[in-house]
């Protein structure tokens, strides 16, 4: 059986072989996905891979962890249990040109090769701003931009200057402020405050590098941007570093610890409640990388001082809650997670009340979803979001109207 990829208005990339499936008029492969090809190989209806004609060897070159070119013809074989099946091939749309979503998600930055992430919105909910990584995902310099929901009016708020400058989804933005974290000052990353249109750039924490610990993933109080809760590292090495996560008094730069003093657990991503009572963080053991869970807990605040209280386990079943948000009344945990039998993370809303089930919010099987946000009246939810499972693909922002 020859076959060929003869598309070319919406498909100019290669085709990953592993992308195509495999579609029938009957039986387990005869739903709107198909089965992919080791499944419909495992069906005995069609062999999981191919074979394309090599001119230059005048022989059959075997394709089974290669790419498929526009304009390029392969043969396929079909297999006993394909009679009566009309097994037909499909493949995917180029998501990099036309939009593969099963939901009503719009796109708003079209910045690749740049990496767009981390969406914020501002307290009327007209604006995001995000970070844009000048190298692509998670790489390079990086910059804050401002911009109208729909993708105008952009404007960069603080420049790259050879540096990483980032913010959080959710909490960056509380009045005219926006924080973020740095290394702009040539050491170690700090916490920094911008105005909302780009003035009153201004650190305000400053320490030794030569400490090894780091301030990351800053955001405000959102009923008060003199307090800050925020990532404090300890080691630069993603296995071996301690993260904790730290309160800071922006009036007098007080950093308070607020969680794993002992060292045990892995502390990451605090994101502070709409009505300032409440912080969550995403945490697990020490060292072991996987296995995320959110804890929610009373941030207690007197004077300069904060504590922890009442901490919960946020748990609607076993995956890994990450890149997680609150909720515009605070009544969910808003998080990236292939949860509910996704293979892709996708953007779910978890009750705090655990009586209550999960809701899902972006569908689909093409993209990673991830740093999810919504706006402080509840309308729109943006997120960042990037085709395949590469890490080294560039993301855009995306926004979903509830």
């Amino acid at each position: 059986m020859l076959f060929g990829n003869t598309f070319t208005a919406s498909f100019v990339n290669p085709v990953a072989w592993k992308d195509l499936r495999i579609t029938t008029v009957s039986g387990n492969c005869a739903d709107v996905d198909g089965c992919t090809l080791n499944e419909a190989e495992g069906l005995g209806i069609f062999h999981n891979k191919g074979w394309r004609y090599n001119p230059a060897t005048s022989s059959y070159d075997l394709i089974a962890n290669d790419k498929v070119n526009a304009w390029s013809g392969f043969w396929g074989a079909v297999l006993e249990n394909a009679s009566g099946l009309q097994p037909k091939l499909l493949m995917p749309l180029d998501c990099h040109i036309t939009n593969c979503r099963n939901d009503q998600a719009v796109k708003v930055t079209t910045n690749s090769p740049r990496s767009s992430q981390n969406p914020c919105f501002s307290p009327d909910g007209q604006f995001i701003a995000f970070t844009r990584f000048l190298g692509g995902y998670n790489a390079g310099a990086s910059e804050i931009v401002k911009m109208k929901i729909d993708g105008t009016n952009e404007q960069v708020i603080v420049s790259a200057a050879n540096s990483g400058n980032v913010n959080v989804p959710y909490g960056c933005w509380v009045g005219d402020k926006i924080v973020f974290t740095s290394d702009r000052a040539g050491m170690a990353d700090e916490i920094w405050i911008v105005g909302s249109d780009g003035s009153n750039l201004e650190q305000i924490t400053t320490h030794s590098e030569a400490n090894g610990v780091y301030y990351i993933e800053a955001g405000f109080n959102p009923q008060n941007a003199n307090q800050i809760v925020f990532e404090y590292v300890t080691g630069e090495n993603d296995n071996t570093a301690i993260h904790q996560i730290g309160f800071l008094d922006v009036i007098t730069h007080q950093i308070t610890l607020l969680t794993n003093a002992s060292g045990a657990f892995d502390d990451r991503l605090p994101s502070w409640s709409h009505d300032g009572s409440k912080i969550f963080y995403q945490r697990n053991n020490f060292g072991q990388g996987i296995g995320w869970k959110v804890y929610v807990s009373d941030i207690n605040i007197i004077g300069t001082n904060a504590s922890l209280s009442n901490t919960k386990l946020i748990n609607h079943g076993d995956s890994e809650y990450t890149d997680c948000s609150w909720s515009f009344n605070d009544a969910h945990v808003i998080c990236s997670i292939p949860f509910g039998g996704s293979v892709v993370p996708n953007i779910w809303m978890f009750p705090l009340d655990e009586s209550l089930a999960p809701i899902q919010k972006t569908l689909n099987t093409f993209y990673e979803d991830g740093a999810p946000s919504q706006s402080h009246d509840g309308n729109n939810i943006a997120f960042e979001s990037h085709y395949g499972d590469s890490e080294e693909e560039p993301s855009e922002i995306w926004v979903l109207s509830n």
